[in-house]
């Protein structure tokens, strides 16, 4: 739906602590996903629009604007000059890293569905909070790692074939991925 609320229940009551009916990009089919950080304090909220909104869990305030999943990525959208986008392609299981700007690979709606594949699909926060991970349903080739710190794209990582499954190492900003094919890919800041 369009909203997503929380609820803060204590014995014999509730309390609407956050109705998301105040982001503004929420529009259209609305949300489609939801992911809390490992310490709690910042929930994520992707839509049907393909975006992601990261909102502070101790006051309950979003972010000013989300962060966009989009076609082309160049360092004036994503990127400040003190910090780069690094994007990755994936070639016979290693990663090579790609130039910018560069233009992503997008599924095709289906023309024999009614409600075509599309939205922000999955949201995970690295153990340590510091990263989220996203992967967009018409985009499900490319898996998306911001800085949840900075409100920033850090990596983009593309791939031949749609991403099967991710996780997070526990307690660390390593994650692994799996695209159907014999190979465990493996991202770390470090």
């Amino acid at each position: 739906g369009p909203r997503v609320v929380v609820l803060g229940v204590s014995p014999g009551s509730a309390e609407v602590v956050m109705d998301t009916t105040w982001i503004a990009g929420i529009s259209g089919l609305g949300v489609r996903t939801v992911a809390w950080s490992p310490s709690g304090s910042v929930l994520a909220v992707g839509t049907y629009d393909a975006d992601t909104f990261l909102v502070n869990c101790l006051t309950w305030k979003g972010m000013d604007s989300p962060l966009h999943h989009g076609v082309v990525i160049d360092d004036k959208k994503y990127g400040k000059a003190e910090f780069e986008v690094e994007v990755f392609e994936e070639t016979s299981g290693q990663y090579v890293g790609v130039n910018l700007p560069v233009r992503l690979p997008v599924e095709d709606p289906s023309t024999s569905t009614l409600l075509p594949a599309t939205g922000t699909d999955r949201l995970l926060f690295s153990g340590t909070g510091r990263f989220l991970a996203t992967v967009c349903a018409d985009k499900p080739n490319v898996l998306w790692i911001w800085d949840a710190s900075r409100f920033e794209l850090d990596t983009v990582m593309v791939h031949r074939r749609p991403i099967r499954d991710v996780a997070w190492q526990p307690g660390s900003d390593t994650l692994y991925l799996v695209c159907g094919t014999k190979e465990v890919f493996c991202y770390d800041d470090g």
